[in-house]
Protein backbone atom coordinates (compact mmCIF):
# COMPACT_ATOMS: atom_id res chain seq x y z
CA UNK A 1 0.00 0.00 0.00
CA UNK A 2 1.49 3.30 -1.02
CA UNK A 3 0.89 6.15 1.38
CA UNK A 4 0.30 9.61 0.02
CA UNK A 5 3.38 11.75 0.24
CA UNK A 6 1.58 14.59 1.97
CA UNK A 7 2.47 16.01 5.35
CA UNK A 8 -1.13 16.15 6.52
CA UNK A 9 -1.83 12.41 6.04
CA UNK A 10 -1.83 11.75 9.79
CA UNK A 11 -4.25 14.62 10.40
CA UNK A 12 -6.52 13.38 7.60
CA UNK A 13 -6.58 9.86 9.05
CA UNK A 14 -7.34 11.18 12.52
CA UNK A 15 -10.19 13.26 11.05
CA UNK A 16 -11.56 10.18 9.29
CA UNK A 17 -11.40 8.30 12.60
CA UNK A 18 -13.32 11.11 14.30
CA UNK A 19 -16.11 10.46 11.79
CA UNK A 20 -15.89 6.65 12.04
CA UNK A 21 -13.83 5.76 15.11
CA UNK A 22 -14.27 2.00 14.81
CA UNK A 23 -13.39 1.65 11.12
CA UNK A 24 -10.72 -1.06 11.05
CA UNK A 25 -9.52 -0.08 7.58
CA UNK A 26 -8.92 3.52 8.67
CA UNK A 27 -7.14 2.38 11.82
CA UNK A 28 -4.98 0.01 9.75
CA UNK A 29 -4.04 2.87 7.42
CA UNK A 30 -3.02 5.01 10.39
CA UNK A 31 -1.00 2.13 11.84
CA UNK A 32 0.74 1.53 8.52
CA UNK A 33 1.49 5.25 8.31
CA UNK A 34 3.29 5.01 11.68
CA UNK A 35 5.11 1.91 10.45
CA UNK A 36 6.35 3.77 7.36
CA UNK A 37 7.51 6.62 9.62
CA UNK A 38 9.49 4.11 11.72
CA UNK A 39 7.30 4.55 14.83
CA UNK A 40 6.87 0.80 15.31
CA UNK A 41 5.48 0.84 18.86
CA UNK A 42 2.72 3.23 17.87
CA UNK A 43 2.16 1.31 14.63
CA UNK A 44 1.69 -1.95 16.54
CA UNK A 45 -0.79 -0.34 18.91
CA UNK A 46 -2.91 0.98 16.03
CA UNK A 47 -2.66 -2.21 13.96
CA UNK A 48 -3.80 -4.33 16.90
CA UNK A 49 -6.67 -1.90 17.44
CA UNK A 50 -7.57 -2.25 13.74
CA UNK A 51 -7.68 -6.02 14.13
CA UNK A 52 -9.99 -5.72 17.13
CA UNK A 53 -12.36 -3.47 15.18
CA UNK A 54 -12.79 -5.68 12.13
CA UNK A 55 -15.78 -7.93 11.83
CA UNK A 56 -13.69 -10.54 9.99
CA UNK A 57 -10.01 -11.38 10.26
CA UNK A 58 -7.95 -9.72 7.54
CA UNK A 59 -4.81 -11.18 5.95
CA UNK A 60 -3.30 -7.76 5.22
CA UNK A 61 -3.65 -6.54 8.80
CA UNK A 62 -2.08 -9.77 10.07
CA UNK A 63 0.78 -9.16 7.64
CA UNK A 64 1.16 -5.55 8.80
CA UNK A 65 1.27 -6.67 12.44
CA UNK A 66 3.87 -9.33 11.57
CA UNK A 67 6.02 -6.82 9.67
CA UNK A 68 5.88 -4.51 12.68
CA UNK A 69 6.84 -7.27 15.11
CA UNK A 70 9.83 -8.07 12.92
CA UNK A 71 10.97 -4.43 13.06
CA UNK A 72 10.63 -4.61 16.85
CA UNK A 73 12.92 -7.65 16.90
CA UNK A 74 10.13 -10.07 17.84
CA UNK A 75 10.61 -12.68 15.12
CA UNK A 76 8.52 -15.39 16.81
CA UNK A 77 5.53 -13.03 17.05
CA UNK A 78 6.09 -12.00 13.44
CA UNK A 79 6.04 -15.63 12.32
CA UNK A 80 2.82 -16.23 14.23
CA UNK A 81 1.03 -13.35 12.48
CA UNK A 82 2.40 -14.16 9.02
CA UNK A 83 1.09 -17.70 9.47
CA UNK A 84 -2.32 -16.29 10.45
CA UNK A 85 -2.21 -14.18 7.29
CA UNK A 86 -1.40 -17.22 5.16
CA UNK A 87 -4.24 -19.21 6.76
CA UNK A 88 -6.67 -16.62 5.38
CA UNK A 89 -5.03 -15.95 2.03
CA UNK A 90 -2.06 -17.61 0.35
CA UNK A 91 0.47 -14.97 -0.62
CA UNK A 92 3.94 -15.72 -2.05
CA UNK A 93 5.42 -12.56 -0.53
CA UNK A 94 4.22 -13.53 2.93
CA UNK A 95 5.58 -17.06 2.42
CA UNK A 96 8.97 -15.55 1.53
CA UNK A 97 8.88 -13.56 4.78
CA UNK A 98 8.05 -16.72 6.74
CA UNK A 99 10.89 -18.66 5.11
CA UNK A 100 13.40 -15.86 5.73
CA UNK A 101 12.33 -15.49 9.36
CA UNK A 102 12.58 -19.24 9.95
CA UNK A 103 16.13 -19.19 8.56
CA UNK A 104 16.98 -16.29 10.85
CA UNK A 105 15.58 -18.12 13.88
CA UNK A 106 17.41 -21.31 12.92
CA UNK A 107 20.72 -19.42 12.65
CA UNK A 108 20.25 -17.83 16.08
CA UNK A 109 19.55 -21.12 17.88
CA UNK A 110 22.82 -22.62 19.14
CA UNK A 111 23.61 -26.15 18.01
CA UNK A 112 24.50 -28.76 20.67
CA UNK A 113 28.18 -28.40 19.70
CA UNK A 114 28.03 -24.65 20.37
CA UNK A 115 26.41 -25.24 23.78
CA UNK A 116 29.24 -27.48 24.99
CA UNK A 117 31.91 -24.73 25.13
Amino acid sequence: MMLPQIPQFEALMEKALELDADNGAYIDSLGWYYYKKGDYDRALKELQRALENLKEEDAVIFEHIADTYLKLGKTADALNYWQKSMAIEANPKVQEKIDAAKQQVTKSVPTPEQDVK
